[in-house]
């Protein structure tokens, strides 16, 4: 029950193949593992909502939900990928929804593109996708491509061109059926955005190495960030002129100066300068997605304006446009639609209203569930749920954790909020905590507070979360998943580094509070560990990447691993009930073990999402699971869930 980590990394592309050019963003988690799920969707997926002691926001590919892609086709029709759930389409300009998920393998939906000719092609976890009946029916086209696609191009010779999370730019030129390296002068980095300008030029924008050009004469592709004074391009799209423009972590809107080969700095206007995404209406004005909301420029991006009168969520990380100029936005919490060009906003999301829950808590038999759309409490079993929202700034909610007098105190990306009246109000509380991004929370039988974080350690409050110092002698991991208390009082923590491109990990032991900390190696190899539960008889259990449990009987000193869970899935939670049946939330669903981990079942009976998030025993001995779609309970030891 204890779950792990995220690391963000914003990508984005854009497709400059029409007038109305997508540029989707999407968030990247953690270690980089590159949401890769392996469980099949069903076809017709209903994506649905329902308004441990310690808890962290990670797990194989955990990210908040969110809408990566949005495009339109020239009927009008919108598709809408999602971090999860798959596909949507809506023909009734956003008035309704509906899953269309046959044969798309991938959860996780990056990038959507309509080529010319009206097919559709999809960037997901799994590679591309295409579907030729308008959404209907899905296949792959991955021959020789293995790897997360965020970025898709076209070229006016019907060139496929893909930007992938760690194998840089491939190429198609037999309309998707294979694929080969594109990458003459490019590292193997991220790449965030593909665009081609109207001279047939290729852009290609990265993490941190700023973009690059196709260079014909050379054949590879050469450095194109002069100018540039942030090297992360999110965003690429063509202009109405046909010149490329970028949008930037951090450093607002470039336009690309053929003449000069140099980027010119085009941000007057713009409030926020972290850049997701663009999308041009018929008139050429473009509509850019911020971490603030939409700015709309009329003038090819020299002046911009805010629009965002009725968008209640600000972070807008995918745009598109009909051809009857209305706009759709992307956001946390859905899918937003203006009619008049901007001017104003309002939610449409019969049908594609998504929680997915990261996180719950039982405290004192009241059930809280942490989800990408805030946090949600029930009081009666799971029956009922309040959203709560009284100062909660930011939706995402990754750890929860709950103190002897009934202080609930939640992680997300901005550090720790507590509430003192069960979740009807909230505090931000984040003095002393140098890392805002907190992944796991733990309170100590003497209610000390721990708090583990992405890239800062863990930090620890003594006075009830008015002030936290950091605690990291021996810690060398600074990627803190999950922090776990045995039954001695002593402190564990689960970790992960990346050290020269290779991925590890493991358990760290404090017996002193958190002064000092040891590196707990004897049986575990170098691997991300993402949770810690403990027995009834006091016995570790430590989940890690692959869906591989080890157990240690002698307080972490040793450790040995138990009997195969499942094959090719991501592990994202485990817990033990009372009886010592172990069960671990993955991506392909629950799986139970009731014979000490020496075999292992699938109990998914009831649930529709087998994305398992996180798992929670109640009072009564009930299991709650949250999942990609809402929260689920089983009473009869998981054989069956209900929602």
């Amino acid at each position: 029950m204890r779950m792990i980590r995220p690391t963000r990394l914003i990508l984005n592309i854009a497709i400059a193949s029409s007038v109305f050019a997508t540029i989707l963003v999407a968030q990247k988690f953690a270690d980089g593992s590159g949401f890769r799920p392996r469980f099949a969707l069903p076809a017709n997926s209903a994506i649905t909502s329902q308004g441990s002691q310690s808890t962290s926001a990670s797990g194989e590919g955990v990210g908040p939900p969110k809408f990566f892609a949005l495009t339109t086709n020239a009927t009008g029709q919108i598709f809408a990928g999602t971090f999860a759930a798959g596909l949507v389409r809506s023909s009734d300009g956003g008035e309704t929804w509906t899953p269309i998920n046959k044969g798309l393998t991938a959860a996780h939906v990056y990038r959507l593109l309509v080529t010319p000719a009206g097919q559709l092609l999809a960037g997901t976890s799994e590679g591309v996708f295409r579907s030729t009946d308008n959404g209907d029916n899905w296949a792959p086209l991955n021959a020789g491509l293995k790897t997360t696609v965020y970025a898709i191009a076209l070229d006016p010779s019907g060139i496929i061109l893909a930007g992938t999370y760690d194998s840089g730019v491939w190429r198609s030129t037999d309309q998707g059926k294979t694929w080969n390296p594109y990458n003459n002068g490019i590292t193997k980095t991220l790449i965030y955005s593909v665009a081609i300008d109207s001279a047939n030029q290729i852009f290609a924008g990265t993490l941190d190495h700023g973009a690059y050009r196709w260079d014909p004469k050379a054949e590879g592709w050469v450095p194109a960030s002069g100018g540039l004074t942030n090297n992360t391009v999110y965003a690429l799209a063509r202009t109405s002129s046909g010149k490329i423009i970028a949008g930037t972590k951090g450093a607002g809107v470039f336009r690309w100066n053929a003449t000069q080969a140099s980027w010119t700095p085009i941000s007057s206007g713009l409030t926020d300068l972290h850049v997701y995404n663009f999308a041009l209406n018929s008139s050429g004005h473009i509509l850019a997605g911020s971490g603030s909301g939409l700015f709309l420029s009329t003038d090819e991006g020299d002046t911009w304006k805010p629009i965002n009168k009725g968008l209640a969520n600000p972070r807008v990380f995918s745009v598109t446009v009909t051809p009857s100029d209305h706009a759709f936005a992307g956001s946390y919490e859905g899918v937003w639609r203006s009619q008049d060009r901007g001017a104003t906003w309002k939610p449409v999301n019969t049908g594609l209203t998504v929680a997915h829950v990261f996180r719950l808590l039982n405290s004192a038999g009241t059930i809280f569930a942490g989800a990408g759309g805030g946090l949600s409490r029930s009081k009666d079993a799971g029956q009922t749920w309040k959203l709560l929202s009284t100062g909660l700034t930011n939706p995402i909610v990754f750890a929860l954790a709950a103190n002897s007098s009934g202080h609930i105190f939640a992680g997300s990306y901005e550090g720790i909020l507590r509430s003192t009246d069960q979740g009807d109000t909230w505090q931000r509380i984040n003095n002393g905590l140098a890392n805002l991004t907190v992944y796991a929370l733990t309170v100590t039988p003497k209610d000390h507070i721990f708090a583990g974080t992405n890239g800062g350690g863990i930090f620890r409050s003594i006075d009830n979360g008015n002030s936290w110092q950091p605690v990291n002698s021996g810690l060398t991991h600074s990627l803190v998943h999950g922090i776990a208390v045995g039954q001695s009082g002593q402190i564990f923590a689960a970790t992960g580094h990346i050290v020269g491109g290779v991925k590890g990990g493991g358990v760290f032991r404090s017996a002193d509070n958190g002064d000092t900390w040891t590196a707990l190696t004897t049986g575990l190899p170098n691997i991300e560990v993402y949770n810690l539960t403990t027995d009834s008889a006091g016995r570790i259990l430590a989940g890690a990447r692959g869906v591989k449990v080890f157990r240690s009987i002698d307080n972490g000193q040793k450790w040995s691993p138990i009997g195969a869970v499942t094959a090719d899935a991501k592990f994202y939670a485990i817990t033990v009930n009372r009886s010592g049946h172990i069960f671990v939330g993955t991506d392909k669903g629950v799986f139970r073990s009731t014979d000490n981990g020496a075999t292992w079942q699938a109990t998914n009976t009831g649930l529709t999402n087998l994305t398992v998030y996180d798992l929670v025993l109640s009072t009564s001995g009930a299991i709650f699971a949250g999942t990609g779609a809402g929260v689920f309970h089983s009473t009869d030891n998981g054989s069956t869930w209900t929602r």
